[in-house]
């Protein structure tokens, strides 16, 4: 769901607001692909929990999975969050400056 191109604070200079548009977008997509990520996870592990002796290798394998992926998922939020407020931070300065 979420992008794969995420401005940084060098490509946009001179324009508060500009930096921002999108970008907020941008984090709920990645939120919301984080939040899918660790309730597939935590399913996972429901099923994990209560597997048959014969399926309990395969289902902890789709448990480190998923946590693989959540993880993956966490670490894409934290990235974009961090773009974010950079991204405040900038517009604030550039309206300091006006």
């Amino acid at each position: 769901m979420a992008l794969s191109w995420i401005p940084s604070t060098d490509e946009c200079s001179g324009t508060p607001g500009a930096l921002t548009d999108g970008l907020v977008d941008e984090l709920l997509g990645y939120y919301i692909d984080w939040r899918q990520d660790a309730a597939a996870a935590a399913e996972a592990y429901s099923v994990w929990s209560t597997a048959s002796r014969d399926d309990e290798a395969l289902r902890f394998a789709a448990y480190i999975a998923a946590l693989d992926q959540e993880e993956s998922s966490a670490l894409g939020y934290a990235l974009v969050l961090r773009e974010v407020e950079s991204a405040f931070r900038h517009d604030a300065s550039m309206s300091d400056r006006v």
